[in-house]
């Protein structure tokens, strides 16, 4: 080939390379803009997922508070519909699911030749089905006990049990058997093994083993570990502890009964008795709630006076040096141990105490305040009120103020309006030299650690720390006097004598962190501060709280449902289903 025809065949390559490029660039440049628009539309899409997410869980939050209140009035509705054919009023109602027996309620389908299961049906006092359903409600009246079918909605009655010429006052069931706390003594039937103890008492004061009253007012059930088996039943054997007028007995699964008396002419009237996580808490009189594990329940003990003896394994429940002049229920599920009583000597202030046995925390609610988390040795939790008028005093004592807990005076103008747009926690602001909160106390002086919650550049923030060191904007303790001022809005304010752990602290952020949320509910429902009855539901963690103006729904310290209805009595709640009387 000519040097001439190179040249050209090199300038035809070269053009063809060229065309290539330009084709190539066309291409890269149509894939750009895809891809400009892609980006586009994937952000687009982004926004549009995020958004979506949100509301999702907008939705989520909605429908599960729906979804509670819808729950709760339907359980409602027909526990009403349930007594609207009595012709007296429930004293007690328990909610047994099977699946938390040992077996898992296997038992049910080994009982087709017990008496019970042979009986004739669609009687008055006999349904339609024969197997022991999965999950039943109890409902216990003055004088039997009638068990309705949980496994259908419409809850038909199973089964009654009579107790002619008894006075019932509380009921328990767990592994196959129902306890029924009488005046004349523990009543136990016995399912699996088809041992229905109805006709006469199955544990008093003249029966082996004996307990330590008749007059029976509570009854707890637990199977602790290495129980024995019952080998009529294949059942482990249930611990039972019974609160009387004279004292507690615990009847241990081995067949042995311990009591807990009380000597010193101070009483021993229990009235109230619960088992959680392997402890047992009772009531004393009008005193205070006694806690005991129950591993040490292997002697009697018996307790002299206010104070014990060295070497009794209880722990006192009481907080302030306050009595309970009447206690309306008591409510235990792991390690969170919750009291309802009137709160104070003369005010007769109706509150929920909650306790944390592992962390030494409690909080009160109110219908008009909560406290939050208080620390160990603390003498004030304030700015906690779901008020949102504006506060106007002199700093004398005809315009004294609680401030949300505490008898704080007002002095000057102190705004206060809802910490975000629905909720019922009140955030205080408007203070300055002039317009502050002030109160005196001897136990101020002690008081080491101040916490709370403080409104910073609009974020509310979670601030603690000694009070020296000023953690809360404008709060300073000068000798007996405390003085809350500054110039940021705040709210849950509280002080200390107790340092708080690492972990009580991050607990109190994470769980007052929903009170400061859109439409975010706090107190009890109602103008009812008077509390009737409560209960945990072991399985949502849900804390239900009745009163003369409806029960209220809790998930930790957050109200997130409540119904409308009174409750007089009792609450029961496990699996999500409520039963109230």
């Amino acid at each position: 080939m000519s040097v001439e025809q190179q040249v050209d065949a090199l300038a035809t390559s070269v053009d063809e390379l060229k065309a290539a490029v330009v084709t190539k660039k066309a291409t890269l440049d149509a894939s750009v803009v895809d891809a400009q628009s892609a980006t586009t539309q994937a952000q687009a899409a982004k926004a549009n997922t995020l958004s979506a997410r949100d509301q999702a869980g907008a939705f989520k939050d909605a429908a599960y508070t729906a979804a509670q209140s819808a729950a709760s009035a339907v359980a409602y509705q027909d526990l009403t519909a349930i007594a609207a054919t009595k012709a007296e009023t429930a004293v007690d109602v328990f909610i047994y699911d099977t699946s938390k027996d040992s077996d898992g309620g296997a038992w049910r389908h080994r009982c087709a030749g017990t008496s019970w299961y042979r009986e004739e049906l669609n009687t008055a006092t006999r349904g339609s089905r024969r197997e022991f359903p999965a999950v039943v409600v109890i409902v216990a009246e003055a004088n039997r006990v009638t068990i309705y079918d949980g496994d259908d909605p419409m809850l038909p009655m199973w089964r009654v049990e009579m107790y002619a010429g008894l006075t019932i006052k509380a009921l328990a069931a767990l592994n196959a058997s129902i306890s029924v706390a009488t005046t004349v003594g523990l009543i136990v039937s016995d399912y699996a093994g088809d041992d229905l103890g109805t006709t006469a008492p199955g544990y008093t004061t003249a029966t082996t083993p004996a307990i330590v009253d008749n007059i029976v007012r509570d009854v707890a059930m637990m199977v602790l570990p290495d129980a024995p088996i019952d080998a009529a039943t294949g059942l482990p054997v249930p611990t039972i502890a019974v609160a009387t007028a004279d004292g507690v007995s615990v009847i241990k699964d081995d067949g042995s009964v311990f009591d807990i008396t009380f000597s010193g002419g101070w009483g021993s009237n229990i009235t109230n008795i619960q088992i959680a996580n392997g402890n047992l808490y009772f009531q004393q009189s009008i005193h205070f709630w006694l806690k005991i594990p129950l591993a040490a329940m292997t002697q009697d003990y018996v307790i002299a006076g206010y104070g014990f003896s060295a070497g009794l394994p209880f722990t006192q429940m009481q907080l302030n040096g306050n009595s309970f002049t009447t206690c309306c229920g008591v409510a235990a599920e792991n390690s969170v141990f919750e009291l309802a009583y009137p709160f104070g000597s003369t005010s007769g202030w109706g509150m929920l105490l909650a306790r944390r046995d592992n962390s030494s925390m409690f909080y009160r609610l109110h219908r008009d305040y909560i406290s939050g988390w208080i620390i160990g040795s603390a003498r004030g939790s304030f700015l906690g009120d779901k008020n949102d008028a504006d506060l106007v005093g002199d700093g004398s004592l005809t315009t004294p103020t609680r401030a949300g807990g505490g008898a704080l005076l007002v002095f000057g103008t102190i705004t206060r309006e809802p910490v975000v747009t629905g909720a019922e926690l009140i955030a205080y602001s408007g203070f300055s030299e002039v317009n502050y909160l002030e109160g005196t106390h001897e136990t101020y002086a002690d008081m080491l650690y101040a916490l709370g919650w403080v409104q910073t550049a609009g974020v509310w923030e979670f601030k603690h720390g000694v009070v020296s060191a000023a953690p809360i904007d404008g709060l300073t303790i000068t000798g007996t006097t405390l003085k809350i001022a500054g110039t940021k809005p705040k709210a849950l304010v509280r002080i200390t004598a107790t340092t708080p752990t690492t972990a009580q602290l991050a607990k109190i952020q994470a769980d007052e962190r929903f009170l400061f949320q859109e439409n975010a509910a706090c107190t009890f429902y109602g103008a009812s501060d008077a509390v009737t009855a409560l209960a945990h539901d072991p399985d949502t963690g849900l804390l239900h709280v009745g009163t003369s103006t409806g029960r209220s729904v809790f998930q930790g310290l957050r109200r997130v449902a409540n119904t409308t209805v009174p409750v007089t009595t009792a609450i029961a709640a496990a699996g999500g289903m409520v039963v109230d009387e």
